[in-house]
């Protein structure tokens, strides 16, 4: 590096180590590089997967919190927070803890699944109801032939099922079923909505492949909410009977 390159190399450390000048304007701390505002550092979040968990972490005065002080905010069916009442100088609330429920790989809708892959999912990711037996039982003896549709409204669908060890028989496919998916904390009622259930010719000698439509728009979200809201209540009121006035969604 020539002499006159190493100066201005120099030049530039030094400048850049150079202490950054700070104002006060209104009380408030700014830098002298673009006023930054410099705020007042605040903790993360303990991240927690169950309800319970979340409300043991309160009633246990978590960082010294005030329980009187904080809210549960129900964010989604998938999450809820703990947070202060109150902010900060800066404007900041606090958010003590943080209750998702954990990813894994469940049940995907509106794509077609092969019927036996479709029957498992079902197995692992929905409680059991009425409806759920009747459409394990139609998936599972599906038989390989072309999938008709009713010429009244061209929705309404038909297939061959196995109705014994070798005879089978065309039935009618119900297009709307009540389900309920684990889609929300555990702890809590599963939300029961509506689905619509669709057939799809797969390649020729297999049976039709299946496919779940949620049909309910999203209203099972508002239910959910609505529900982990009275589990809080009632896990919470008889400790404090404020508490049903500090869970907000």
């Amino acid at each position: 590096m020539d002499p006159q390159g190493l100066k201005e190399f120099t030049k530039y450390v030094v400048d850049d180590l150079s202490p950054i000048q700070q104002f006060k304007i209104e009380e408030r701390a700014y830098s002298a590089e673009t006023l930054i505002e410099i705020k007042t550092p605040v903790a993360d979040p303990v991240k927690v997967g169950t309800l319970s968990a979340l409300c043991n972490l309160t009633t246990n005065k978590l960082d010294e919190l005030n329980p009187a002080k904080v809210a549960f905010h129900i964010v989604s069916p998938t999450r809820c927070d703990v947070i202060s009442l109150d902010v900060d100088a800066w404007a900041q609330r606090r958010r003590y803890g943080c209750a998702e429920v954990p990813q894994k790989t469940g049940f995907t809708f509106d794509t077609y699944w092969k019927p036996e892959a479709f029957v498992i999912a079902l197995l692992a990711n929905f409680l059991v109801s009425p409806d759920l037996k009747d459409l394990i039982s139609l998936a599972s003896n599906l038989q390989s032939e072309l999938i008709g549709t009713s010429v009244d409204d061209g929705v309404s669908q038909s297939a061959a099922i196995r109705t014994g060890a070798v005879s089978k028989s065309t039935v009618a496919v119900k297009p709307r079923w009540l389900l309920q998916p684990f889609r929300t904390f555990r702890e809590v009622e599963q939300p029961m909505s509506e689905f619509i259930f669709r057939l799809k010719n797969d390649e020729p000698g297999n049976p039709p492949k299946c496919a779940l439509i949620e049909a309910d728009g999203g209203g099972w979200q508002l239910d959910a909410v609505k529900n982990i809201s009275a589990w809080l209540n009632e896990k919470l009121s008889p400790l404090d009977a404020t508490w049903a006035t500090r869970i907000i969604y």
